[in-house]
């Protein structure tokens, strides 16, 4: 059998020369100690594929989607294999041999392209969780069917709110001497779960002068469809948002999102080559770079006197090699000074899609965060990625450790 897919990546399969430096950094390699769970075993396994020494089974479905897609091992090989693309073919090839799955499938193809039902879905599911989820004794014998118990803790839902963030606002937020215009692609995070993100976004915006477009037809990045191998889906919401941002006379489309801005700054021409997709590519940029760089963001700050720390989102930092602007940021807000925790930039067990599928795996990593941020003996752990956020936070919550989880955009605009 062919595997047209991975065999594009075959020259990159074959640079990796198995020192095993990705072992000394990789996440799910840590907790299980597992050859197939680290980027060199699951190289080895794709490259068992393509040369039909193995199939696509369901063992090796499982070891590719254990990937977190953290980019430790990209970040520390000496010969530079761009795992994180092989990982991404390798659900690609399996997708287009086996499918995603139905729920999946119907999920991606009548709910993620339409856009619309997912608010009412969602709303559903916030008064399932409500009514049945939250009520439940974790210790229960129903609770121990649940996928979402580790350590006898129930999962922190976030609340899912009534109406979307896109419904909220007007499509275009004027102010009376503007600096500046820019888009704000907002994410399905923000648009349904972490709405405060979205308010802080348009408030420093707009203390700092700066117009706001946001189109209410844009639709997810599509890096949960592009997560589960469906590039179809995904290239369709690609082109979808890039024909509503790129015909809007703006300086910049800025995200509060770290996975939307590396979705859409470096997934994107991996799946397709698109002019139209390049152009909506090059113009976005963080939120947190582009107050740092296009304001005076310090005019006007009124200090919090609290002590903050940093997680560092792998989509920001590895992705997109920011880590310096989130840091100037909260310098600036915190009075009582800026905490750098251990091991900041360690995944943190989200990964998105990984979370739900691999929830007793992702919790035990996300422990790890959840002591180092304790040691930190701040008031507040601060991060640039709405995902990051949800998960630290049910990691707090498990391990019943009191410190709030906010944005890095949040504290900028109560410090005004």
């Amino acid at each position: 059998m062919t595997y047209k897919i991975l065999q594009n990546y075959s020259n990159e399969i074959s640079r990796c020369i198995k020192c095993g430096a990705c072992r000394a950094v990789c996440p799910t390699f840590k907790e299980l100690l597992d050859e197939s769970m680290v980027a060199r075993g699951r190289i080895s396994l794709a490259k068992a594929v393509i040369e039909n020494r193995l199939e696509l089974t369901s063992g090796f479905d499982n070891r590719i989607s254990t990937c977190i897609d953290c980019k430790a091992c990209v970040a520390n090989c000496p010969n530079g294999v761009k795992v994180d693309d092989v990982i991404l073919a390798s659900k690609a090839q399996i997708a287009k041999n086996r499918g995603i799955g139905s729920i999946e499938n119907f999920i991606a193809k009548q709910v993620v392209r339409r856009g619309w039902p997912m608010a009412y879905i969602l709303k559903a599911v916030g008064m399932i969780s409500k009514r049945i989820y939250e009520p439940l004794e974790p210790d229960s014998i129903l609770s121990s069917l649940l996928p979402f118990i580790a350590n006898k803790k129930k999962r922190f839902i976030p609340d899912l709110t009534e109406s979307p963030f896109l419904s909220r606002y007007p499509e275009i937020i004027t102010c009376e001497r503007p600096k500046g215009r820019v888009a704000f692609f907002v994410g399905c995070a923000i648009n349904f779960m972490d709405q405060r993100i979205g308010d802080a976004v348009i408030k420093v915006l707009k203390k700092n002068n700066i117009e706001i477009i946001i189109p209410k037809a844009q639709l997810c990045c599509g890096r949960p469809l592009l997560s589960l191998g469906d590039r179809d889906t995904t290239l369709y919401l690609a082109k979808k948002n890039a024909g509503i941002f790129s015909r809007l006379k703006v300086d910049a489309i800025v995200t509060a999102c770290a996975t939307c801005g590396l979705t859409i700054k470096g997934e994107y021409n991996k799946i397709a080559k698109d002019k139209s997709l390049e152009n909506f590519s090059v113009r976005l940029i963080d939120i947190n770079e582009f107050i740092v760089n296009n304001t005076d963001f310090k005019k006007g700050l009124n200090p919090l006197e609290k002590k903050v720390t940093y997680h560092d989102p792998c989509h920001l930092k590895r992705g997109q090699g920011i880590d310096k602007s989130p840091r100037e940021i909260l310098k600036a807000v915190s009075s009582d000074g800026f905490v750098e925790m251990k091991e900041a930039d360690a995944c943190c067990g989200f990964g998105g899609l990984f979370s739900f599928y691999h929830y007793s795996l992702s919790a035990r990593i996300a422990d790890k965060k959840a002591q180092n941020i304790s040691d930190a003996k701040s008031d507040i752990i601060a991060s640039a990625c709405p995902g990051c956020l949800m998960h630290i936070r049910d990691a707090l919550n498990r391990n019943e450790i009191n410190i709030d989880a906010k944005h890095t955009i949040e504290l900028l605009a109560e410090s005004y």
